[in-house]
């Protein structure tokens, strides 16, 4: 009898053997993020992005306390326009849709609001309650929000350069006269389509580049990454120098890492595919093939963080403590998180 109890048992432990393989099987083959990378590595956050067929989930973006992920969508090739706004915790929990097709954002920088524009009018939507407040003064719009090394915002209204900061006793986002009160760096802003510098009370302007949008400055203010407007690629200039820094012919959405030293972006493999591109498709609607990189401004030396055969990373964002980057896998459409560096070393 003890035999036949021993035999069944080992028959058992078979059995969940064979059923935990096949489901570990199953996770790696429905996730292409994990043919080439550990499943202690990369950390799949969102789930639900193809419940819309079309749909692709993209710019996740860190807040600035590092305790959040924002991130809007597209509708994919031959869609026009976004969907809207979600907000979640770092780990995927508690998301929730905040404003409904806007056509892009950033964070405030109390990390408790995001600005947004719809229609080419700027809003804000508290994270906490959901509640949406029309910043533009009426009549006058704001455009070209950059974010300062400083964390201010900086926008660019009738010719004027204005600081966009909270009301302290409202608690609402306010258009503000810009000053150097706080802020003594030099200041990096949009002038459609250009890019410029100026000091920090707005003065001694100068034109930077003559085609280029999205500015990110350096955590220092002594590099900028841009997008070109002609190619759509990202680049990287030495501010005072105004020299380019070799970042790639087929590089896209990069992000700083907080040392200011090094830059995480995505390579697109095919050249064929990136002409003419936008987002995570080619002019066909072809699902580009590209990995993510992390490189050093100071040596130029570059090394892969991920390897994946026919899939796209793209969108990274570094978190603010620069030991993880958030990105969209382009098969699933759904946001991953990946474990770079431990604290950021």
């Amino acid at each position: 009898m003890k035999k036949i109890f021993i035999l069944i048992g080992f028959i058992l432990l078979l059995g969940i053997v064979f059923v935990f393989s096949q489901t570990l099987g199953k996770i790696k083959k429905d996730d292409p993020q994990n043919e080439s990378q550990s499943l202690e590595k990369i950390i799949r956050l969102t789930f639900d992005a193809k419940e819309n067929k079309t749909r692709s989930y993209i710019y996740p973006r860190w807040s600035p306390n590092g305790e959040k992920i924002a991130f809007t969508s597209n509708m994919g090739f031959g869609y026009a326009g976004f969907e809207g706004i979600w907000v979640m915790d770092v780990d995927g929990a508690n998301k929730k849709k905040l404003v409904d097709k806007p056509s892009d954002f950033i964070w405030g920088s109390d990390s408790n609001r995001v600005l947004f524009f719809l229609n080419d009018i700027l809003y804000e939507a508290k994270v906490g309650t959901g509640e949406i407040h029309q910043v533009d003064t009426p009549g006058k719009k704001v455009t070209g929000l950059t974010i300062q090394p400083s964390g201010r915002i900086i926008g660019f209204m009738e010719d004027t350069l204005v600081r966009i900061g909270i009301n302290k006793a409202t608690g609402k986002t306010e258009i503000y006269k810009i000053d150097a009160s706080t802020d003594q760096q030099d200041i990096v802003y949009v002038q459609p389509p250009e890019i410029w510098t100026a000091n920090a009370d707005g003065s001694n302007k100068k034109m930077l580049i003559k085609n280029g949008s999205d500015p990110l400055p350096s955590s220092d203010g002594q590099y900028l990454i841009y997008r070109n407007l002609q190619t759509g690629h990202s680049v990287v200039i030495e501010i005072e120098k105004n020299k380019e820094i070799w970042l790639g012919a087929l590089s896209f959405d990069a992000s700083w890492h907080p040392d200011s030293r090094r830059i995480i972006y995505s390579e697109v493999r095919i050249e064929e595919q990136a002409k003419g591109g936008y987002g995570i498709e080619s002019v066909t609607g072809e699902i580009m093939d590209a990995d993510l990189y992390i490189m050093d401004v100071l040596s130029g030396d570059s090394k892969p963080l991920t390897n994946t055969k026919d899939e796209v990373e793209l969108y990274p964002n570094c978190s603010p403590d620069g030991s993880k980057i958030v990105y969209v896998s382009g098969i699933t459409g759904d946001i991953y998180l990946i474990n770079i560096l431990e604290g950021g070393e």
